[in-house]
């Protein structure tokens, strides 16, 4: 049987290319180099097959094709989401239970009442279908990227097929890490807490189980792909 999210694939022999993305296979702008670029399509044409392993959501994904002129399998939102970007198509997510999900914001916006800080939140929202169905739920706030249609906090535990949590402070982006560890404490690890921005000290809040590594250890098995190859 096949691990959740992950794809059923006949393919047994072709070796795999996994990759991150922002930091790693793109520059901060969102572009990426000649020769990294060139070594990408040399690696197609030997019959290599690319992930994107990413924390972004399946909607920025578009931009990654036009940028790498690559249209590879994507495990994104932290491997929550297994993508098709040739076919602009998610292929299956691993969602927040509601109870769950309205716990978890409950006990987050508890614990930095308490520390006096205000945060803001929003929800990525991502299911079997076109990537332009995948959307981003977020209260009044969140973040000035996004000033129009909010929603109440009280109705994002509602939104159907949320993948990730986000939760937005006041707090400094360098004591992120320190603030994650008290967050996953405080939820008793029934969620798995990530960060990635170096700007704002925003939380990236999962199902329990859902990262990267793990992810990517399931979709290379569907393919049979052992870590040597």
């Amino acid at each position: 049987m096949a691990p959740p999210g992950m794809t059923t694939d006949p393919l047994s022999s072709a070796t795999v290319l996994a990759t991150d993305l922002d930091g790693t296979l793109l520059r901060s702008d969102g572009s990426i180099g000649e020769r990294t670029q060139a070594e990408l399509g040399a690696a197609a044409a030997r019959g290599v097959r690319t992930i994107f392993v990413t924390g972004r959501p399946p909607r920025w994904m578009p931009a990654v094709v036009a940028a790498t002129g690559h249209a590879a399998t994507a495990l994104c939102a932290n491997g929550a989401v297994t993508v098709d970007l040739a076919d602009e198509t998610i292929l299956s997510s691993r969602t927040f239970p509601p109870e769950v999900l309205a716990e978890t914001i409950s006990v987050v916006a508890e614990l930095f009442g308490d520390l006096g800080d205000r945060v803001w939140f929003a929800v990525e929202q991502a299911v079997a279908g076109p990537i332009s169905d995948a959307a981003l739920h977020h209260e009044a706030g969140f973040s000035p990227l996004y000033p129009s249609a909010p929603i109440h906090r009280a109705e994002l535990a509602s939104v159907p097929g949320v993948v990730k949590l986000l939760a937005r402070t006041e707090g400094d982006p360098a004591d992120t890490a320190a603030v994650a560890s008290v967050v996953t404490a405080a939820l008793d690890e029934s969620v798995t807490v990530t960060h990635g921005s170096r700007l704002q000290q925003l939380l990236e809040i999962s199902p329990a189980g859902i990262d990267k590594a793990s992810a990517l250890a399931g979709m290379a098995a569907r393919w049979r792909v052992g870590a040597e190859s």
